[in-house]
């Protein structure tokens, strides 16, 4: 068994560390990998890393079926339906494209794909030296054309859409997020390399793209390079964004407004404010992110979840944290005057993400002509007490008009789910969230 804690560590049983030989010669070499041992020398089953060390992981352990894969998307989604989530991004599958999308259009041809799931693509692997963005290019221009825009699933409105490039470039100025270690700081010359040799070719052809940077030491040699990218290929309207950028400062705001992108944060510091505090300082901790200055600058800004790995998948826990400026452990983690008001943080995640889909016009808002979905919630958000924000879950969720969620006096008209694969996943005995089945 193994039990990953974000991108910061995971534990593993007897039986796990035997299996993957941890000690051994059999346990592969992996960067900036540390096992824990106890005061005797013998490993204690926590394991300490970054991204692609988890990722490296699940390589490892016996893989799920295909069935059984469908699945676990069909529970997932169920998840998000108890939150009220009608609509997601999938910032890329560790499978790529086209693969990870065979599983959605099982449920799509039954009428199960209970939310509207836009994509981007990401193709991992390769080995070194191979450009991740040339694979991207050759899956949706080759393997399985597709442009951005292109609905895979004609029948609902924004089904299965493709929406661009990212959020992963190239491996080796992937600055991670592990906020339990120090910043990594890539050397400014290979950000001005991905930007000039990989985005390059985006910007070309024209296609949207997106790329994580989680920390401002990095953000600003990319956006030199972009401004320089810019001045040579015009991106006219082009839509990009930053994904993290936690640490942004104001003036690198300001820049990738001018450039016409926008951000989409994630609410990590939510769970890890703590570990950030112990890392980088207290004194930065509070305005981290500048959510004030972001709000206020106008630029085309969401909130996301960093679901299902860098956080939980629950955006109330993201709309407490944003309100109340408290981690889930209760600690003060945002300052008084970096926090929003309910009616802002809320938009963060609704009307925020509507330009990140290319849906302004459609999606993010009760209103004429706009797509009907929508919530109904088992408390009041804009009344309850602070407390109780992270605890907010739905009774009822529309979708596309129909019932996908259903709770309470709607119980009765919840869609009933098939049986879960494989037999022993928890999520069969202990629910989705909280116990929730």
């Amino acid at each position: 068994m193994i039990v990953q804690y974000a991108y910061n560590r995971a534990f593993l049983n007897k039986q796990a560390m035997g299996t993957l030989g941890v000690g051994t010669d059999r346990f592969p070499k992996l960067p900036d990998t540390e096992f824990e041992r106890d005061g005797d020398g013998r490993y204690t089953g926590v394991v300490f890393g970054n991204t692609w060390t988890f990722v490296a992981l699940e390589t490892m352990v016996p893989q799920l079926s295909f069935d059984e894969e469908v699945s676990s998307l069909t529970s997932s989604i169920h998840g998000l339906n108890r939150f009220g989530v009608t609509s997601v991004i999938d910032a890329g599958s560790r499978w790529g494209y086209p693969k990870a999308q065979s599983m959605v259009e099982v449920l799509s041809r039954e009428k199960r794909v209970n939310v509207r799931m836009l994509f981007i693509v990401l193709q991992l692997g390769g080995g070194p030296g191979v450009s991740m963005t040339d694979l991207q290019l050759a899956a949706i221009t080759k393997t399985a054309p597709i442009s951005p825009g292109q609905n895979l699933d004609p029948s609902l409105a924004h089904g299965h859409e493709y929406r661009g490039a990212g959020e992963v470039l190239e491996a080796e100025v992937h600055d991670h997020e592990n906020f339990e270690r120090p910043a990594v700081i890539i050397p400014p010359e290979h950000m001005h390399r991905l930007v000039d040799r990989e985005i390059r070719k985006l910007v070309q052809r024209r296609m949207p793209f997106r790329e994580h940077i989680s920390y401002n030491e990095n953000i600003t040699p990319f956006l030199d390079a972009l401004e320089a990218l810019n001045k040579e290929i015009p991106f006219n309207g082009l839509r990009w964004s930053l994904e993290h950028a936690e640490t942004i400062s104001p003036e690198n705001i300001e820049r990738v407004k001018k450039l016409g992108g926008g951000i989409a944060l994630d609410h990590k510091m939510a769970l890890h404010g703590d570990a950030f505090i112990k890392s980088h300082g207290r004194e930065q901790a509070p305005r981290t992110p500048h959510l004030r200055q972001l709000v206020d600058s106008g630029i085309p800004l969401a909130m996301s979840t960093g679901a299902f790995r860098a956080a939980t998948f629950n955006p109330w826990v993201g709309l407490s944290w944003m309100v109340t400026g408290r981690s889930l452990s209760g600690s003060e983690v945002l300052a008084p005057e970096n926090r929003l008001t309910r009616d802002e943080a809320l938009k963060l995640f609704t009307k925020g993400p509507a330009w990140f889909m290319n849906t302004e016009s459609e999606m993010g808002l009760i209103a004429p002509g706009s797509l009907a979905d929508f919530a109904i919630l088992d408390r009041d958000y804009f009344s309850v007490p602070d407390d109780q924000i992270k605890s907010v879950s739905s009774v009822l969720t529309v979708m596309d008009g129909r019932v996908v969620f259903g709770a309470q006096d709607y119980a009765a008209l919840s869609p009933t789910l098939p049986p879960i694969l494989p037999a022993w996943s928890p999520v069969k005995y202990f629910g989705t969230y909280y116990g929730e089945k």
